[in-house]
């Protein structure tokens, strides 16, 4: 994580990166249970972050998670400006546009951090209005203000990056699926893309924002977005002049969650079509399609009809004709049990599918 210690047991490093490191271990160790700066710098902090969410959105409320690490960075923020001490500012100009020439409500948003800030005898205007760039790029990594409108006050280093990611985003999308990704996508994806974007420019390390993943898990889900992710992840290595294992560790987990939550299901998995017929409890019908539903890795068709093109059959009558692999004779509630083998199968027909389309779109192949 770029951290360490030396033979006097002081940390080494970059020391943002350990600011931060302590910052997540407070925040997940005692979350809303406890906090332990004290009730009135509490209220000051939950004070402050309402005057600072009113200033940029019109929604009356801010979610627990973002309330708590706010919480704690403003507390700790407000510790070390009433003590005198001002970390390092980083270069935002690769960050953010000057000031000056963001829009008016962000420079207000700013001018509210800036009076905040004032309170102490400690700082003054020019110190306050480093720290408040500082914390507007935290706000930004953080991704409380991640949902606004922030093209106007990305740096044109820091879009041309962002658009340099979505051009091999979606080059690999056409590649692999043989259409062009749909607006929506392309517009969810690179907002989802902003924080790590963000943060990694001047955190090029892994300092804890990462989040491991089951591997088999993902790949069981969705096995081509995790080789689509990880191709994204290592071919954009040399923009930020990262090896292809770096930026893998980096980036993977934050693309393929994006793809796998934003992309059209419907152009990248063909559609898995299921008969259910239960003769005597026609209403486990309605609980089965609902079930099923739910399963937001397949691309599911219904049908009450079997035909030639059905994939699987779920019915309380055994219809002899279906390969048993793909029938399941359900006369009740599924158990648990059942449930993981149907998803089993559903994954394998899945797989299945895609492989016989993937062939025609490998682009090995042409």
């Amino acid at each position: 994580m770029g951290i360490g210690i030396d033979d006097h047991y002081h940390f080494t490093g970059d020391e943002s990166a350990i600011r931060m490191f302590f910052f997540r271990l407070a925040v997940r160790y005692f979350g809303d249970r406890e906090f332990p700066y004290g009730e009135q710098l509490k209220q000051q902090a939950d004070e402050g972050i309402d005057r600072l969410v009113a200033s940029f959105t019109a929604e009356p409320f801010i979610r627990d998670s973002k309330r708590i690490a706010l919480r704690f960075y403003y507390a700790l923020a407000a510790i070390r400006v009433r003590e005198g001490h001002f970390v390092d500012p980083h270069n935002l100009d690769d960050i953010f546009v000057p000031t000056h020439d963001m829009a008016p409500t962000t420079q207000a948003l700013l001018a509210e951090m800036v009076a905040d800030s004032l309170q102490y005898d400690t700082i003054n205007a020019e110190q306050a209005a480093v720290e408040a760039r500082e914390t507007l790029y935290y706000l930004y990594i953080l991704n409380v203000v991640g949902s606004t409108d922030w093209e106007h006050i990305i740096s044109p280093k820091m879009q041309q990056r962002i658009q340099a990611i979505m051009t091999i985003v979606a080059d690999y999308h056409q590649r692999y699926f043989g259409v062009g990704m749909t607006p929506a996508s392309a517009t969810q994806i690179r907002r989802e893309l902003l924080a790590p974007v963000l943060m990694f420019e001047l955190h090029a390390i892994d300092v804890g924002h990462r989040r491991y993943f089951d591997m088999e898990e993902a790949y069981r889900m969705y096995p081509v977005l995790v080789e689509m992710a990880i191709n994204v992840s290592r071919d954009i290595a040399p923009l930020r002049d990262l090896t292809p294992e770096e930026s893998e560790r980096l980036m993977f987990g934050y693309l393929f969650t994006a793809f796998a939550a934003y992309l059209d299901q419907a152009d990248i998995f063909a559609p898995i079509k299921i008969d259910i017929d239960i003769t005597y409890r026609p209403a486990l019908e309605v609980i089965l399609k609902r079930m099923l539903a739910g399963m937001a890795e397949f691309n599911i068709v219904f049908t009450n009809r079997f035909e030639d093109n059905v994939d699987l059959v779920i019915s309380d009558a055994m219809l002899a004709e279906v390969d048993s692999r793909n029938r399941f004779d359900w006369q009740q509630l599924p158990t648990i049990k059942q449930i993981d083998q149907l998803r089993s199968r559903l994954s394998v027909i899945k797989r299945q599918k895609f492989e016989a389309r993937f062939k025609e779109l490998n682009p090995e192949n042409d």
